[in-house]
């Protein structure tokens, strides 16, 4: 019996997850391909797709019984840029720990070198649907709806671990490149999650998955090739990871996970 008390809140998290991501990701991405393939001059993709993110969020974040597992919850000035700070410096630290692995085992990034003769304007509208709705929505589902789920009954260790594994699972489809960094991709959901859990919000680690996602796809376009040698990529990716724990430890604790 307690197993099956363990199962069902992890299978009402996954159904979450499905149906947030579902909605939340699906259609903006659908259009975006539309438009770039379609009318690759007219950027009217972003205004529609933006659209359907404000009903999808409202959507979710209705008042009702599950209303709080969006974890949306406003912060503070302090926490909120404390919060900020750790995932900015830890998100680095990870990307510079990525590029060294995709250097160790030889595979190339991706880079965005196949797509129709787009405008820029229309380029750049595909990168803010893209990085916007993975953002909002992966961050709402993983990180808000799923770990809100397991934690009454996994404890917050599990709950979150839970939600990373999960997280990178679902990252599985990226293609070789991506499973040589999964380890990394782990390490984002788990820094992701526990800040949202720490601080009780999603909302500093959607502006930052926005802002690092954005960040790689004008870079995979547009940024020219810089090396950094190996033993650089380690060192500042110490340093981050330093700061990043530095911080952490001024991070106030939202008192609504104190039972956990």
């Amino acid at each position: 019996m307690r197993r099956v008390q363990r199962i069902a809140p992890l299978l009402r998290g996954v159904l979450w997850v499905l149906a947030i991501t579902t909605v939340g990701v699906l259609p903006p991405t659908i259009l975006d391909e539309i438009g770039v393939r379609r009318t690759p001059r007219v950027p009217w993709v972003a205004p529609v797709a933006i659209a359907w993110m404000a009903f999808a969020w409202w959507l979710f974040s209705r008042p009702g019984p599950r209303r709080d597992h969006l974890s949306a919850r406003r912060l503070p000035l302090r926490p909120w840029l404390v919060a900020f700070a750790i995932l900015l410096a830890g998100t680095a630290a990870i990307h510079m720990l990525r590029m060294l692995g995709l250097r160790i085992f030889n595979v190339a990034d991706v880079r965005i070198a196949t797509l129709p003769a787009c405008s820029a304007s229309v380029l750049l509208s595909s990168f803010v649907v893209t990085a916007l709705s993975a953002a909002v929505f992966e961050e709402a589902a993983y990180r808000g709806y799923l770990i809100r789920e397991l934690l009454p009954h996994y404890g917050w260790k599990w709950a979150i671990g839970i939600s990373a594994l999960l997280f990178t699972a679902a990252h599985l489809t990226r293609g070789r490149d991506f499973i040589v960094v999964l380890p990394l991709v782990f390490g984002f959901a788990w820094l992701y999650g526990v800040v949202a859990w720490r601080t009780g919000s999603i909302i500093p680690g959607i502006v930052v998955h926005f802002s690092y996602n954005f960040a790689r796809l004008l870079g995979r376009w547009r940024a020219p090739e810089i090396h950094i040698t190996a033993p650089v990529l380690v060192s500042m990716g110490l340093v981050l990871l330093l700061v990043a724990w530095v911080l952490w430890c001024k991070l106030p604790c939202h008192d609504l996970w104190d039972d956990y």
